[in-house]
């Protein structure tokens, strides 16, 4: 077999000699002759070269082209949409709030006359407790009675409806309350009643120093209505009604300790309330 190898090889070598035509696929490209075909990346290369010559030769051509492209744009006659007059309204109702507030009749005007101004002039959209007005009057049905395990069971019920609120802190701010949570019959709590449930003391957190805003409004404002819901470990929040600040302790460090006397006390249906009984009697033993 290798014999017959080389005499064809070499059988082939004789015929290119005599002259004899060879073919394509036979023949071997020469490495020094160029080859005269252009490849596509080449002829597109030269042909990008070749229009940004003629592009910078003439540049005005091009834009005058370019302009003659371009459609003018009419002025739009659409109308715009003119802003809403809800947000106008609510910010010169509170400017009227605030002027009215800051005036010197102000003093004069009954309590429950400046919550139903406040119920008129916040609107029902803003579904916050911040911004929501506590009315005590319709909350003495619930006097003595068990509201619900949950914070948001009394939130709902003091704001009348769902609102936003923190759940973390012992405490709600209102736009006229502050609403107060307190847990008894624990260890960890140092929240006690005193003269048979009439007095209770209660602290701020410790962040809160002396200068806080709402330590000062607690401290400062007649017109804030201060609503203390109380339960036992693990039970249900109760109301206990509306309280009144007797005194505060106020140390340049730690917590401001507010001294509270319920003015619902004087109420049967709070003092022989089975929940009341519960918190104050519980806690006593």
């Amino acid at each position: 077999m290798v014999k017959t190898r080389r005499a064809s090889r070499f059988t082939s070598l004789e015929t290119r000699s005599r002259g004899q035509k060879v073919k394509k696929s036979d023949r071997k490209p020469s490495p020094s002759a160029p080859s005269s075909r252009k490849s596509p990346r080449l002829m597109s290369l030269q042909r990008n070269e070749k229009n940004n010559g003629v592009a910078r030769r003439n540049p005005e051509k091009k834009l005058t082209k370019k302009k003659t492209q371009e459609k003018v744009k009419e002025p739009s006659t659409k109308k715009q949409p003119s802003p809403p007059t809800a947000t106008r309204t609510f910010s010169d109702a509170l400017l009227l709030l605030f002027a009215w507030r800051h005036s010197p009749f102000f003093s004069n005007v009954p309590v429950e006359v400046v919550d139903e101004v406040r119920v008129f002039l916040v609107p029902s959209a803003t579904r916050s407790a911040k911004n929501s007005v506590a009315k005590p009057a319709l909350l003495q049905e619930h006097l003595g009675k068990e509201i619900g395990r949950l914070k948001r069971d009394v939130v709902e019920t003091v704001c009348r409806g769902p609102v936003s609120f923190n759940k973390y802190p012992g405490f709600l701010e209102l736009q006229n309350a502050l609403v107060l949570f307190i847990n008894v019959g624990g260890a960890e709590y140092e929240n006690k009643f005193e003269e048979g449930g009439r007095r209770i003391s209660w602290w701020f957190p410790p962040s809160m120093h002396n200068s806080h805003p709402l330590v000062v409004r607690a401290l400062g404002d007649p017109r804030l209505h201060l609503l203390l819901f109380c339960r036992p470990v693990n039970e249900p929040y109760v109301y206990m009604g509306r309280l009144r600040l007797l005194g505060a302790s106020v140390p340049p460090v730690g917590s401001v300790r507010m001294d509270l006397e319920l003015s619902d006390f004087k109420h049967s249906c709070l003092r022989e309330s089975p929940g009341f009984q519960k918190i104050v009697c519980g806690e006593e033993m």
